[in-house]
């Protein structure tokens, strides 16, 4: 056997791991696998520069290398779950979840909790959740250590390890004080003292005394979807009945199974008393009310899209205008108000219905302390170049990337894509001999791309006309739309660095474009108007999906375009802006929902 003289594209893999600080991998970093449709100028761009001195042959010499530009990209069909964690990166934020475990390897950057059971005696799925509760104290300081350095503790079985930051050192660099930054995830706690597994910075041996405790936040009437199991009836929705430290006990049957790694359950949804969710509709804008459920325990935030209405007979109002997709313009104990529907709502007071009410993972732009830059690894795998060593894989890393450019395209008949890339402080290539970098690799999650023809149940440009929670759409059917997030990332150059030693983020910006079919001049008028538009998109597909909002857009462009034997189209830029000019609880600019449940009627 011998080398091979070309590799094919078709056997090579594309993976991310998020750093745990700048250029800084975890001990044992998880390589979150994706499915890449294309790459765009993916690797590093040397930039050499030639002398050139005055000399009688004309001729010039060698030059040098001064520069490098490293970064990349590549497009991918949109799944339910394949870019929520990655796009953290992207809106500098984190997801708001509510009460979940996570699937082994899903989440990088999020606790992982694995379930170890269930019991069908009693309808009950059972947890292995412990968290680092505190640093009780430094039982040996180390040396070597600053302040502010990062330390990955060891020992125990975790998902997430346990992550502590020195706060203070003594002499030599030892540690006196530190507290947990991440309090990771385990099934079997590590025990006193607990060891080092490595530090952000060059301090070694210190240990330290924690406290570990079991942290359950599932509620008892809360909907939750459960999947990943073996057993089919495992999965799907179920509401709690009662919670433990350790148990999740549903109405529905379940049947005994020591589940793999890949099981979760993650809350969906509330099922209310009978009776106790009214609509009242005699204000400016709609309210849902309770008598006795407390909206602010949901977890929810201003913004933020419910779906009201279930399948089952008495989980919806009666009222069909009522049921649908709502966006929440505040919350208050026993009242939220809403600011974009399905359709006018109607005063409604239910009786005997249960309504249901399902809700999902958000990501949104943040403000102050909230605001989180991630940083990441991105591996490319090229093959192994000695047909004898299969195993040997060669692989290219984008090192200390930063997410800088993202767009959603919709077009036509299609399938939902999006493009990302990243801004990177330097490339690496790794020799078939030497391998990858070590880590977890989880194998990719099987799904379905959202498609633009059946997947797509509401997709609506309206104009913001205050006390409508309703307003008539700009156009019936559009041809296409992009949607772009930039964070208009800039790499920083220095003496003695070759490529970025850091990057800076610009202003976050939101656009897009859209190509509608023509029927009036209202889309026309509100470009030229300067009215205040906005924007929300809905995919849904096997009882799961994805929402996208836009709470303020100034339209442009706004020609018409006429062609012979064509309907008449309108293309239309969208430059968004902060919704605070619409409310003070709109403060975002782009705002997406992960829906990991939504009812059959949502497709419709």
């Amino acid at each position: 056997m011998a080398n091979v003289t070309k590799i094919d594209s078709n056997v090579t893999g594309l993976r991310y791991a998020e750093e745990q600080s700048y250029g800084v991998l975890p001990a044992t970093p998880i390589w979150v696998p994706l499915e890449p449709n294309s790459y765009s100028d993916f690797g590093g761009n040397i930039t050499t520069i030639a002398r050139n001195p005055i000399n009688p042959s004309r001729q010039r010499k060698k030059g040098v290398t001064t520069d490098l530009e490293a970064g990349g990209g590549f497009e991918t069909d949109i799944t339910q779950r394949n870019i929520q964690d990655i796009l953290q990166g992207f809106f500098f934020a984190s997801l708001r979840r509510k009460p979940e475990t996570f699937r082994s390897g899903i989440q990088p950057s999020e606790a992982a909790v694995p379930i170890i059971d269930v019991l069908a005696s009693t309808d009950t799925y059972t947890l292995s959740n412990l968290a680092a509760a505190s640093m009780d104290t430094v039982a040996a300081g180390g040396s070597g250590y600053a302040v502010g350095d990062t330390i990955t503790l060891t020992g125990g079985t975790f998902s997430t390890a346990t992550i502590l930051t020195v706060t203070t050192i003594g002499g030599g660099g030892a540690v006196t004080g530190a507290s947990v930054t991440n309090p990771g995830r385990y099934s079997v706690a590590p025990t006193d003292p607990v060891a080092q597994g490595s530090s952000s910075g060059g301090g070694t041996a210190a240990t330290f005394n924690m406290t570990y405790g079991a942290v359950i936040t599932f509620v008892v009437g809360r909907l939750i979807n459960a999947s990943g199991f073996t057993q089919s009836g495992n999965n799907g929705l179920k509401r709690i009945t009662a919670v433990t430290s350790t148990t999740v006990v549903v109405v529905e049957a379940l049947v005994n199974e020591t589940p793999t790694a890949a099981a979760a359950i993650a809350t969906v949804g509330v099922q209310s008393a009978a009776g106790d969710i009214d609509v009242d509709a005699s204000g400016s804008l709609p309210i849902l009310t309770s008598t006795t459920l407390d909206f602010t325990t949901l977890g929810l935030v201003p913004g933020e899209f419910l779906r009201i209405g279930g399948d089952g007979a008495g989980t919806a109002f009666a009222n069909a205008t009522n049921n649908g997709f709502v966006r929440m313009r505040s919350i208050a104990a026993n009242a939220i108000t809403i600011d974009k529907a399905e359709g006018a709502m109607a005063t409604e007071a239910s009786t005997t219905e249960t309504i249901q009410i399902f809700f999902g993972r958000v990501l949104k732009n943040e403000l102050g302390t909230t605001i989180r830059r991630r940083t990441y690894n991105l591996e490319r795998t090229l093959g192994a170049p000695d047909d004898a060593q299969p195993t040997q894989i060669q692989s290219e890393y984008l090192v200390e990337s930063v997410p800088g450019e993202f767009s959603l395209n919709v077009p036509t008949a299609n399938k939902a894509t999006c493009s990302l890339s990243f801004v990177s402080g330097d490339n690496e290539v790794r020799t078939g001999v030497t391998g990858v970098k070590p880590g977890t690799r989880p194998d990719i999650e099987e799904a379905d791309a959202f498609n633009t023809s059946s997947d797509v149940p509401r997709f609506k440009l309206a104009l913001v006309v205050p006390g409508d929670e309703a307003p008539t759409p700009l156009f019936a059917f559009a041809t296409e739309m992009t949607l772009s997030l930039n964070n208009n990332i800039s790499g920083n150059k220095a003496i003695g660095v070759l490529g970025n030693f850091e990057v800076t983020a610009g202003t976050f910006e939101i656009g897009g474009s859209l190509t509608a079919y023509f029927a009036d001049v209202t889309a026309t008028q509100a470009v030229r108007n300067n009215s205040d538009v906005t924007l929300e998109m809905h995919l849904v597909k096997a009882n799961a999906g994805v929402t996208v909002d836009i709470p303020l857009i100034s339209l442009g462009g706004g020609r018409i375009t006429v062609e012979q034997d064509q309907p008449i189209t309108l293309p239309l830029e969208m430059p968004a802006a902060t919704g605070a000019k619409i409310h003070a609880n709109l403060d975002y600019t782009l705002f997406m929902i992960f829906w990991d449940y939504l009812p059959d009627a949502a497709e419709a």
